[in-house]
């Protein structure tokens, strides 16, 4: 009987440690409440290289990252804040069941505040690659909702 038990200890630690180790690299989110009454105004930052994913009129969340951070995940683009009116797309965020967009800290996995996250869509994966390369993966609507 202590044999069974000590194995299933043993089984389900070396389980867990793989997923363990390999979140390393994981970034993550933290609530801006600041932010986000930045961005209901008008006022993202202006040194920040932004990205948008979704539709190119209504986007479904818009980064946007201090330099020298970019974004190396596929399925979004970088915003040409020449040819594009950064608040227009801001204020046209697509909507998730009437919810107002919120925006977040992007931080890396010390904690450091690399970029910010505007979106109705709040559980995307973040995860740092390299010197300066973050991937935000555009999370998808959960089944529940």
């Amino acid at each position: 009987m202590k044999i069974t038990i000590c194995l299933s200890i043993l089984c389900v630690v070396l389980l867990l440690v793989p997923p363990i180790s390999i979140a390393g690299g994981a970034g993550g989110l933290r609530r801006n409440a600041e932010m986000t009454q930045a961005f209901n105004e008008g006022r993202p930052p202006a040194d920040y290289r932004y990205y948008s994913t979704g539709r190119n009129r209504a986007p479904d969340a818009i980064i946007g990252l201090k330099p020298p951070w970019r974004q190396t995940a596929r399925f979004w683009r970088e915003i040409d804040l020449e040819s594009q009116d950064l608040n227009r797309l801001i204020r046209s965020v697509m909507r998730n069941n009437q919810n107002a967009p919120e925006a977040f800290d992007i931080v890396d996995p010390d904690g450091e505040v690399i970029g910010v996250y505007w979106s109705t869509l709040l559980w995307p994966r973040v995860t740092v690659r390299g010197e300066y390369d973050v991937q935000v993966f555009k999370p998808r609507e959960p089944l529940w909702r």
